[in-house]
């Protein structure tokens, strides 16, 4: 199993995993990142500078899960697009991927990290809360659309 920066070739496998996610969950909706516009292209959209990143894990050339981060302020990165294939959870991949991004966003200089969700993904939610993300009573305001989640948490990388 390898952790690796998001490539072109990656780009259909993951739109797929977080569209068959979200279904499953009755979250494909607007509001969701299901209908982001960069869905179908992440390599190139969290390709563009250092202040984002998308990683991968990759076994076997099937790419299982992701997840990645994007600018909001200088100071303060989202943690976007983290979902992994249905029958690959549950072996600690996605905490794999939140640690990398975690290390990662601190190298590129943000003091903490943000995230959204909603309380039907309860398994996500509690990762976060187990690698020290803590509970917000609001959103940051952000262009990132995702109006329908009900959740907000942030992480200080600092520490």
């Amino acid at each position: 199993m390898e952790i690796r920066p998001i490539q072109s070739g990656d780009n259909k496998q993951m739109a797929r995993i977080i569209r068959d996610s979200l279904e499953a969950v009755g979250v494909d909706k607007p509001g969701t990142a299901y209908f982001d516009p960069s869905l179908d292209d992440l390599a190139k959209a969290y390709g563009q500078d250092q202040s984002s990143a998308y990683f991968v894990v990759v076994e076997n050339d099937q790419v299982l899960g992701g997840a990645g981060f994007g600018k909001i302020t200088d100071a303060i990165c989202e943690l976007q697009k983290c979902y992994v294939l249905e029958n690959a959870r549950g072996q600690g991949i996605g905490r794999k991927l939140l640690e990398q991004v975690i290390v990662s966003s601190g190298e590129a200089g943000y003091d903490k990290i943000y995230l959204e969700t909603t309380e039907v993904l309860a398994q996500a939610l509690s990762l976060y809360e187990s690698l020290e993300f803590k509970h917000m009573d609001a959103p940051i305001a952000n262009d990132n659309g995702h109006h329908a989640m009900t959740i907000w948490m942030m992480k200080d990388l600092k520490r």
